[in-house]
């Protein structure tokens, strides 16, 4: 589990908004099966046969400076996520059912960027870094927090066509993972790529497509990586 978002930097992906502070509100839901002939580890626990489903609410604020910075514009945000996760599956090597659920705050997510602006082109460039200070449970598997430092580096990209409405944006940037003290867990570090296309048809409303291809570049490791090198890849569709 990385704590950026996949598909989070889509349409403008590129874009800094003039100098003022923003308020954006996401609301997150997921729902993910394993099947039992696949094991992970979650919490120092591991488990298989898993059912997951998880809400969270992420407010951010985002503060565009009126500072320049190599005559781009300087940025800095904070998202809080609050949610709930429910989790089941059998433990290993009992395979005995468990199930656990909670409902708290995660880690803080602390930004800067710096974005520049060339007619119809946008393009920046920025890091995000997860602040371990959340709810975190140790010993559940369940968990809102992920309770360790990381730190995402990404460059994006738009162009955007005021007069027809299209923003064709992408976004790439790599996760940098520090390690969970509780389990002696430190996932691999992280590669994602973003797209979207996007057409407004007012200053209200728009419509389009976004996606993301996303690959762990470094298996896990620590005293508590028991499965070993644990890795993942995926690429997602979506519709926004």
């Amino acid at each position: 589990m990385g704590f950026y978002l996949l598909g989070s930097r889509g349409p403008a992906a590129g874009v800094v908004p003039p100098p003022a502070t923003y308020f954006q509100n996401d609301l997150y839901f997921y729902s993910g099966t394993a099947s039992a002939s696949r094991e992970f580890e979650f919490g120092g626990n591991l488990i298989a046969n898993v059912d997951a489903d998880a809400i969270v609410n992420l407010t951010s604020i985002l503060w565009s400076t009126p500072t320049e910075v190599l005559g781009g514009n300087l940025a800095f945000s904070l998202t809080i996520p609050i949610g709930y996760q429910d989790v089941s599956a059998n433990l290993e090597p009992t395979n005995l059912r468990t199930s656990d659920n909670v409902f708290t705050y995660g880690d803080p997510v602390l930004g800067s960027q710096i974005a520049w602006h060339s007619g119809n082109l946008h393009y920046t460039v920025g890091t995000l870094i997860n602040v371990p200070i959340g709810d975190y449970h140790s010993g559940e598997i369940a968990n809102v927090a992920f309770n360790r430092w990381g730190m995402d580096v990404f460059t994006g990209i738009s162009y955007i066509d005021a007069n027809t409405g299209w923003d064709f944006s992408a976004n790439v940037g790599v996760t940098f993972n520090g390690e969970n003290n509780d389990t002696n867990y430190k996932t691999g570090d992280e590669f994602h790529f973003e797209w979207a296309v996007s057409k407004a048809f007012s200053p209200a409303f728009s419509a389009g497509l976004t996606g993301y291809y996303y690959e762990q570049i470094s298996g896990d490791s620590g005293d508590g990586a028991n499965l070993g090198p644990f890795s993942l890849k995926a690429g997602s569709p979506q519709s926004a």
